[in-house]
């Protein structure tokens, strides 16, 4: 799960349904990628680093939980 990215877009009052939207995919997919069962394409880690999020380094934001921990 990306924990950093999913703060700080619920800080920004972006739901899943927002930025599926903003990225023209559906909801489920956005679901499957903020869950890493799908993985990101770099088209959309630059729209999100560059529109959404530019005050923000991207290896941070997408930056995987350790499942292990």
């Amino acid at each position: 799960m990306f924990k950093n990215l999913k703060k700080i877009l619920t800080e920004k009052n972006i739901t899943n349904k927002d930025l599926a939207e903003f990225l023209r995919l559906s909801e489920k997919t956005i679901q499957n990628k903020m869950l890493n069962n799908t993985e990101w394409t770099l088209s959309e880690i630059n729209q999100i680093s560059k529109f959404l999020c530019p005050e923000y380094k991207v290896d941070w934001l997408f930056s995987i939980e350790d499942k292990t921990a």
